[in-house]
């Protein structure tokens, strides 16, 4: 008891609601649960908690910022290291890689070293690889840069997803939500404030036989002026931007050194547990990680490719492209944001079967436009494409958590390295049908992806209901989390 309580001390010494409640049966837990934001104006430990997230909250920010760049600047990294769209997708690609390093490394070192420090090395690294990024001239340098960039995207990724967990256990849905919902704002702010810095889009293309006569004379073909850009001072705003991030990761980290803090922040109240045999466990994992596979595969593929989408099919200007890429990422954050107290009354599992049948439907409607030249009807459609995508991700983790396994480091970790393996594949393979087949197998390739996500959906939901929570029951326990053990041995696998 002694070292639990001073394990917790920077979350307030009093005894409140979350010490009383380990004293109470799973059944009282349940029914006297209270909305997690309303308990900050009585519960101390409780807000200090909610600010933990908060702080997380903001490294996601950088995230979504990071992430949200990657499409508007696809063009203007083409024109830095000079190169086509099928050699500048490899830098997607190299990001992807990186951030499948980075989730197995989170994987293996995350419950080894201290917390807080390892979000601050991982979000400053972050920052100052953002701003080496634009003095990469050439295709070698600019995917080795973009590999160490994705490798620090997913530390801090995988490691702030399991510190929510672990900080919240099975009562945080609405505040994972909110976590993915700072993502989503940053990556609504990135496109507003990196359109001012691309390059504007060439007009003269026009080739020397378009420009022969009938006569012999010589014709003189116009010279275009080199294209350059500017983007380089918005991976320099996104970069000071993670930096400053930061700040509050390192204050609590001197708070630990200080010994005015503490690095074990623990979740308490009703832990779902149980115990699964291996298989059932890799089954589980895989058709999750398939999941997750899809879903980045489709939302990396339209969030990445959009703008290059409209301009090389339709030859609308980049500032079109950056607008329809804003709009989609400001339905996607206003739709999380709402997630945050729709989540109270719906279960992660309604919300993912809705999630569900508004993807492929705004998709087919897409692909329909798409062929019809309906730019304005895309736009639209774009914002609903936002609106259905938004809260699979989150979701999912919740749904994980309260009715499949308990998601440990490791599981997040296998998650978004799942996440990193789609994000890896899909721009090489966008990339060469959309230079070498048609610019419309960007419509194409979306709606495939979204089919077979649903499928392996459904698919996890019917087994998991009907065969696997029949047979292995779920365990409650009321104990902090970090006393409980998982249900199964990672190296066994």
């Amino acid at each position: 008891m002694n070292g639990t309580k001073n394990s917790s001390d920077h979350l307030g010494n009093d005894v409140d609601q979350d010490e009383v409640t380990q004293l109470l049966p799973p059944q009282a837990v349940t029914k006297g649960k209270e909305n997690i934001l309303k308990r900050c104006f009585h519960d101390r430990r409780h807000r200090r908690k909610v600010l933990h997230s908060v702080w997380l909250g903001l490294i996601f920010i950088s995230l979504g910022m990071a992430l949200g760049q990657s499409g508007p600047t696809l063009l203007d990294l083409q024109i830095l290291t000079n190169s086509n769209l099928e050699a500048a997708s490899l830098f997607l690609t190299s990001s992807s890689v990186g951030y499948l390093a980075g989730s197995i490394l989170c994987g293996f070192i995350y419950d080894r070293v201290n917390k807080n420090l390892f979000l601050l090395i991982g979000v400053i690294g972050l920052g100052l690889l953002s701003i080496a990024i634009p003095f990469c001239v050439n295709v070698v340098a600019m995917n080795l840069v973009r590999t160490v960039f994705g490798i620090f995207i997913g530390v801090v990724d995988a490691g702030g997803n399991a510190e929510q967990m672990r900080v919240w256990g099975n009562e945080g849905h609405e505040l994972m939500q909110m976590l993915h919902f700072f993502f989503a704002i940053g990556g609504v702010i990135a496109p507003l404030y990196t359109g001012p810095f691309l390059a504007q889009t060439s007009t003269a293309n026009t080739s020397v036989a378009n420009l022969t006569n009938s006569t012999d004379e010589p014709t003189i073909v116009p010279q275009t002026p080199p294209v350059t850009t500017d983007v380089g001072y918005a991976y320099i705003i996104t970069g000071v931007f993670c930096i400053v991030s930061g700040i509050p990761w390192l204050v609590i980290y001197l708070q630990d050194k200080c010994g005015k803090g503490s690095d074990f922040i623990k979740a308490t109240g009703a832990v779902t547990q149980r115990k699964l045999p291996l298989s059932i466990m890799l089954y589980l994992i895989s058709m999750i990680c398939l999941m997750y596979i899809l879903y980045v595969c489709a939302e990396v593929t339209f969030s990445s490719y959009l703008m290059t989408f409209l301009v090389n099919q339709y030859n609308v200007g980049k500032s079109t492209g950056t607008n329809a890429t804003s709009v989609f990422w400001a339905f996607f954050a206003a739709s999380r944001f709402a997630m945050i107290f729709i989540s109270q009354y719906v279960t992660a599992v309604q919300l993912l079967f809705i999630s569900c049948v508004l993807m492929i439907i705004t998709s087919i409607c897409f692909t329909i436009a798409a062929v019809f030249n309906a730019i304005d009807g895309m736009i639209v459609l774009t914002a609903f494409f936002g609106l259905s995508v938004s809260a699979v991700f989150p979701a999912g983790f919740s749904w994980t958590e309260s009715h499949l396994m308990k998601v440990t480091s490791w599981v997040s970790a296998c998650i978004l390295i799942s996440s990193s393996l789609g994000g890896m594949v899909i721009p090489t393979l966008q990339g060469y049908l959309m230079e070498n087949e048609s610019n419309l197998w960007f419509c194409y390739l979306l709606l495939i992806e979204i089919i077979l996500m649903v499928l392996v959906f459904v698919i996890l939901y019917i087994s998991a209901r009907f065969y696997i929570n029949k047979r292995y029951i779920f365990i409650n326990e009321v104990s902090e989390i970090e006393t409980l053990k998982p249900s199964w041995d990672s190296s066994k696998i």
